[in-house]
């Protein structure tokens, strides 16, 4: 389940535990960390997938590993289990929708995150990604025939890199609801 961080101010952070728990959904994504839903999460058992917001992203990648190891510790870690933090991801959809002088610290930050993690012993249990747009992808039917669109090259390359070297997935967007409605003769 995905949790953006306007639905922290829709539903009390226990309610929506609450939600999770009666409907045993045993993960969520939130777009951006939200200290009250974090605390709620906690000793639940539900893990949580934290989004590191696009307006972090330079900051943590210009900060250094200090830079990531205290957005970690202040944002997430002490609202959060650690043994409940099973995914980081850097930004959101960022080709799609950040500032073009943002797009090429997306790596260096995911890489002052992966170091933070390290030096708090978390590395091989958290891993980091970046929930990219779907439309990073210039061919995509069939799924066999895949291939990412030339501009996505320069930033996608070396996240493939990243992702490779840290045993951490591709992460994309799908909306096949929306492809079908719009393309009813599109088959999967």
């Amino acid at each position: 389940m995905c949790v953006p961080s306007a639905a922290a101010q829709l539903v009390a952070p226990a309610v929506l535990v609450n939600l999770l728990k009666a409907h045993s959904i045993s993960m969520v994504r939130l777009l951006a960390p939200v200290p009250g839903i974090l605390t709620a999460l906690k000793g639940t058992g539900i893990l949580a997938m934290v989004g590191v917001a696009n307006n972090h992203i330079v900051p943590l990648s210009l900060g250094g590993q200090e830079a990531a190891l205290r957005w970690l510790k202040m944002h997430v870690l002490a609202f959060l289990d650690p043994k409940q933090l099973r995914y980081l991801g850097v930004g959101n959809e960022v080709l799609h929708v950040a500032d073009a002088l943002v797009i090429p610290h997306v790596v260096p930050a995911m890489n002052n995150l992966h170091k933070a993690l390290q030096q708090l012993g978390l590395d091989g249990a958290v891993k980091i990604s970046s929930p990219l747009a779907s439309n990073i992808l210039g061919v995509s039917m069939p799924p066999s025939s895949g291939a990412f669109t030339p501009l996505s090259l320069p930033l996608v390359r070396p996240m493939l890199k990243f992702l490779q070297d840290t045993g951490s997935p591709l992460m994309v967007n799908t909306y096949p609801f929306q492809t079908f409605t719009q393309n009813p003769s599109t088959k999967p």
